[in-house]
């Protein structure tokens, strides 16, 4: 389209002459902008809305589209309702977005990359939609927030804010890393994604991995089968040569042992710490200490269940000799988190050590 300068047209001032040349002018300088998509009925009104040609810039292209004719709209069945003619943000093709019937409705909201045209108020008895039925809603100015669009091979500098999602395509770090929020440390290198807030998984928190740097007994468990010393934490009773249940507080267990109170409902194993230490002294005597678990009700058998073993010795001289043994093993638990002991100790040795720790779960 040519364009024209524009002049005010002032019928006071300017001769007939004028006046119609600066009424043309004004005319076809604002028409180049206010024609682009305009909305209206059809030459023979029917359920259908015509979009007049329009230009659009998107993704470093010009585009210009042809008068358009949407798709035909429905009237309503029960009540009243406004639906939204847009064009796509990127192609400038048109689309109706559909609204809620109501007593007193009110118009969809926008989907994402959509540019508002019009709205449509129907009636039940609606059978043709006519201009009256018509508000236009086209923006000369737009936020391009609200409608930019990566949809291919993009490089973007400095800090962007996206109010929607991202989805779709790859996000290249451009060999240093991308960083969300403001995090400690900024970039971390190609490939790393560095996160000042949480990430999540459909809603749930992902735990952030941690590195072990040896092991932490979060809480010790005494396994005494002497039946009259004072055990370091309080289970309700001392694990002996018997199958005996462990697990959480509330979780029914016959020993409670308050350190899995941390361990999640989520988890199926624990990652525990035996240390077994026995000394004895009479002739020719050897002293053990067997640890043997299991998942309760597993019905595991101790043949097939030791875990931990410590055995000390004396020689004909009476010398007395130290056993010791340090196991670390997985234990599976039941969905109450609890899990079975079964404890011996032969030949008395004194004294006789030995602990449980709480190293880590598994879920």
């Amino acid at each position: 389209m040519t364009v024209s300068t524009f002049n005010q047209p002032d019928y006071t001032v300017d001769t007939a002459t004028e006046y119609k040349t600066n009424i043309d002018a004004a005319v076809a300088v604002v028409s180049n902008v206010a024609a682009d998509f305009a909305p209206h009925e059809a030459a023979t009104p029917n359920m259908t809305v015509l979009i007049d040609a329009g230009k659009l810039y998107a993704d470093g292209t010009l585009t210009e589209q042809t008068q358009q004719t949407s798709a035909t709209i429905t009237a309503p069945t029960t009540n009243p309702r406004i639906d939204r003619i847009v064009i796509d943000g990127s192609t400038g093709a048109v689309s109706v977005i559909t609204g809620a019937e109501a007593a007193s409705p009110t118009a969809p909201a926008f989907t994402d990359g959509a540019i508002p045209i019009a709205q449509i108020l129907l009636a039940i008895s609606t059978t043709a939609i006519t201009d009256s039925l018509i508000t236009d809603e086209r923006a000369l100015f737009f936020s391009v927030a609200d409608y930019a669009k990566i949809d291919a091979a993009e490089t973007i500098t400095g800090d962007w804010t996206f109010a929607g999602a991202l989805s779709g395509q790859d996000i290249s770090d451009n060999g240093v890393g991308v960083q969300i929020g403001s995090p400690t440390g900024g970039a971390k290198g190609a490939g790393t994604v560095n996160i000042a807030g949480g990430v999540y998984d459909n809603g749930t928190q992902l735990a952030a991995p941690t590195t072990v740097t040896g092991y932490y007994s979060a809480q010790n468990i005494t396994i005494d089968n002497a039946g009259g010393s004072t055990a370091s934490f309080s289970l309700g009773s001392y694990i002996g040569a018997a199958w005996e249940s462990v697990g959480p507080t509330g979780s029914g267990a016959a020993n409670i042992w308050t350190a899995l109170d941390a361990v999640p409902s989520t988890a199926t194993g624990l990652l525990l710490k035996a240390y077994l230490s026995a000394t004895g002294s009479t002739n020719g005597t050897t002293y053990q200490q067997l640890l043997y678990a299991r998942r309760t009700g597993s019905g595991l058998a101790t043949s097939n269940s030791t875990v931990a073993a410590a055995n000390a010795f004396t020689n004909r001289s009476g010398a007395s000799q130290l056993g010791q043994a340090v196991s670390v093993f997985p234990i599976a638990i039941d969905s109450s988190l609890r899990f079975d002991l079964y404890f011996i100790i032969s030949g008395s040795p004194s004294p006789s050590i030995s602990s449980l720790s709480l190293v880590g779960w598994i879920e």
